[in-house]
C-alpha cells in the first residue's frame, strides 16, 4: 500500500512540474496574434497576368497602388483587397502601361545577399547568444542557478520573551 501511493506520487510531481499548461497559453497566443495579422492585412489573392493587363488597360482606376520586387507584382485594389502575381523578367510595356494609368507605382530593389543572411539566420543567432548567455550565467552561480525564487527560511531563538505558544494563540 505504501509502495503504490509513492508511486502515485511521482506521477504526480512529474505532471506539476511539466508546464503544460503554459505551452498551450503560449500556442493559443501565437495563433491569436498570426489572426489579427491576416485580418488587419488581408490576404492576398493571386491574380492572373492577363486579368491584371485587362484591368490596367480598360479601367485603370480600380487599382489604387503596385508595387514591383523583381518580378513579382504586389498591389491594392480600390476596395482594399490585395492582390499578386508574376510578371516576365523584362515586359517593358507592360511597365510603360503602368507608368502611365497609375497614380502610385513603386519598383523596390531585390533584396541583397547580405539581407537575405541577416533574415534567415538572425533569429537562430539570437537564440544562440541567449542561450550562450544563460549558460555563462550558470557557469558564475554554480549549483546555485534555480534558487533564484526560494525564500531561506529563518532560525529563530526557542527562548525569549518574544517566543509565541500554542496556548497563547489557541486561548487555552
Amino acid at each position: 500500500m505504501a509502495n503504490y501511493k509513492h508511486r502515485n506520487s511521482k506521477k504526480k510531481k512529474v505532471f506539476q512540474r511539466f508546464p503544460l499548461g503554459w505551452i498551450l497559453a503560449i500556442i493559443i497566443f501565437y495563433f491569436f496574434i498570426n489572426s489579427l495579422n491576416v485580418s488587419m492585412s488581408g490576404v492576398p489573392r493571386e491574380i492572373s497576368y492577363s486579368d491584371f493587363y485587362g484591368i490596367l488597360k480598360d479601367s485603370p482606376d480600380r487599382i489604387k497602388s503596385v508595387t514591383k520586387v523583381e518580378t513579382v507584382l504586389n498591389g491594392e485594389f480600390s476596395d482594399n483587397t490585395k492582390f499578386f502575381l508574376n510578371i516576365p523578367e523584362n515586359d517593358t510595356e507592360l511597365l510603360s502601361l503602368m507608368r502611365a494609368n497609375l497614380k502610385h507605382f513603386e519598383v523596390k530593389p531585390q533584396r541583397t545577399l547580405l539581407t537575405n543572411l541577416l533574415f534567415s539566420f538572425g533569429p537562430i543567432i539570437l537564440l544562440i547568444a541567449l542561450w550562450w548567455m544563460m549558460a555563462s550565467r550558470g557557469e558564475q552561480l554554480g549549483n546555485r542557478i534555480m534558487t533564484f525564487g526560494k525564500v531561506r527560511p529563518k532560525v529563530h531563538a526557542e527562548e525569549g520573551p518574544d517566543r509565541v505558544t500554542f496556548g497563547d494563540v489557541a486561548g487555552v
